[in-house]
């Protein structure tokens, strides 16, 4: 029975590729059905994998005599290891299309149904990371700039640096997030400008400038749309006439450092709350850090979704 067991799917997997396997698979299927019945296979399937494995290892006489006198028991090793062969890959297909990972939510490591690891959960130090740590409080500061509905009930507060990469990629997901649960979810953003990038805490405080104008969310966009241009202050001027605003107010506003205070105290709040790298996001008492595929907010979202309805 053992050795039906183990050669039916090997038969089943080769006659996808060989005519004569699919002969095979059918006397396999045949035998392990009659086993099960507790009737004796007839067509001697097993007596001749066992003689065409041990037959091929003659070349290695203590090796083949081995195997013929253990065959049973390596064929219950052999079976045992493709159970658990297929338990495993079946987890990490689900992980995969649960967490982007095929290794868990908490994972990075290498995925085969991801190789470039593009769809995996990027850990903190996969993001924009800041070395400074300080304990973990709670948020309090509630000035950050609103994406979506005003009125919706749960909210997804982002750290998020105008400089870093990671923080750039999340950014077609966040909309996507906010299309599909239109009224349901809104976005604040907060400034956690990483130091070491260059321009990071300026575009911040160029894009409050923004808000004098009414036109922070049209900034905003511009910052993440054209990386790397932002060589010179000059070029934030010049961002305020493709964004539809006065050139000159944002000028003055920027070069009087109005808002150098509110980024600054952006920055601090986001240390107290433990974030370490850019971005960061808060979905009530969850955090995802790093750009995650949709899926992956989507589970959250829905699980702080469900505890809402059940509390009304």
């Amino acid at each position: 029975m053992v050795l039906c067991i183990v050669a039916l799917p090997v038969f089943l997997l080769l006659s996808l590729f060989s005519v004569k396997y699919r002969r095979l698979t059918k006397e396999a299927w045949h035998c392990l059905s009659r086993t099960v019945m507790l009737r004796k296979c007839e067509s001697g399937l097993d007596t001749r994998i066992k003689a065409e494995v041990t037959g091929s290892l003659m070349s290695w006489p203590k090796i083949a005599g081995f195997t013929y006198r253990y065959f049973t028991i390596l064929s219950w090793l052999f079976l045992i290891l493709l159970t658990a062969s297929f338990i495993l890959s079946a987890q990490g297909v689900y992980n995969y299309w649960q967490y982007g990972n095929c290794n868990g939510p908490d994972s990075t490591g290498f995925c085969v149904f991801d190789p470039l690891g593009e769809n995996s959960k990027i850990s903190t130090s996969q993001s924009c990371e800041l070395v400074e740590k300080e304990p973990i409080t709670a948020l309090t500061n509630t000035t950050g700039f609103t994406f979506g509905e005003p009125t919706a009930e749960l909210t997804i507060i982002e750290f998020g640096c105008y400089s870093c990469p990671y923080t750039l990629h999340a950014q077609p997901v966040i909309q996507e997030v906010l299309e599909k649960y239109k009224g349901q979810v809104k976005l604040e953003f907060r400034h956690f400008p990483i130091t070491t990038h260059p321009w990071a805490k300026e575009s911040a405080e160029a894009a409050e400038c923004a808000q004098d104008q009414g036109k922070f969310a049209e900034y905003h966009q511009l910052l993440f749309a054209e990386p790397g241009t932002i060589k010179s202050e000059e070029d934030f001027f010049n961002l305020a006439e493709k964004a539809g605003m006065d050139r000159g107010k944002l000028k003055e506003c920027y070069l009087s450092q109005k808002y150098t205070s509110l980024v600054e105290a952006d920055f601090q709040e986001g240390l107290k709350v433990g974030v370490q790298g850019t971005p960061t996001f808060f979905i009530n008492n969850q955090t995802i850090v790093g750009p995650k595929p949709f899926k992956t907010f989507k589970k959250v979202i829905e699980e702080e979704l469900d505890k809402i309805t059940k509390t009304r």
